[in-house]
């Protein structure tokens, strides 16, 4: 049976197979965790674009037990403050785009999918005091399919993920791309 770090690991995997494949200048990495300091996300990924200047909560959920990801059941507490408020205000101050990863799992059908849900999303329905993130709203997000037995991101899904950022500018991941190569060719940097 994978965890939680199995599916942060997963997740960083997806993300640097997919920059190492296209040249694109970005490291995806797992934040260490502290005995004593709250973590604030779990993988982070540095990027000189804002696109993919990125924060990721990630969750797994048992998607037999669970029809949707609760606030008081999947987020922590810790001095009467949620983590969510505490993720927030971290992305306010750092300018990063964050998202929430869901990995959607079911022990009867031994299926996994992971939705990319932003961080405004996760917001907009913990300040109005919703109990959760309606499942229809999760499956409408960016999605990662596993292949071969880890996560794939291809171009459509990269696409997806930079439309989605908070932060803009947005450009696109064929921008990105092209900017790899004028980079390589001795441009301005």
């Amino acid at each position: 049976m994978s965890t939680g770090q199995d599916f942060e690991r997963s997740i960083v995997h997806a993300f640097n197979d997919y920059f190492n494949l296209n040249g694109i200048k970005a490291l995806a990495y797992r934040r260490l965790q502290t005995r004593y300091q709250p973590q604030v996300f779990d993988v982070l990924v540095d990027s000189r674009g804002n696109e993919l200047y990125l924060a990721i909560e990630c969750k797994r959920v048992d998607s037999d037990a669970y029809d949707s990801i609760y606030f008081s059941s999947h987020f922590h507490k810790g001095n009467g403050k949620c983590q969510i408020d505490y993720e927030t205000d971290w992305l306010d101050v750092t300018g990063r785009n964050g998202f929430l990863a869901i990995e959607s799992w079911s022990p009867s059908h031994r299926s996994r999918k992971a939705f990319l849900v932003p961080w405004r999303i996760v917001d907009y329905h913990y300040q109005r005091g919703d109990p959760n993130i309606p499942q229809s709203v999760i499956t409408s997000c960016p999605c990662l399919i596993r292949q071969g037995g880890k996560y794939v991101i291809d171009d459509s899904d990269m696409s997806e993920i930079v439309k989605a950022v908070d932060n803009p500018p947005r450009r696109s991941i064929n921008d990105i791309k092209r900017n790899r190569f004028k980079l390589s060719k001795g441009g301005n940097r």
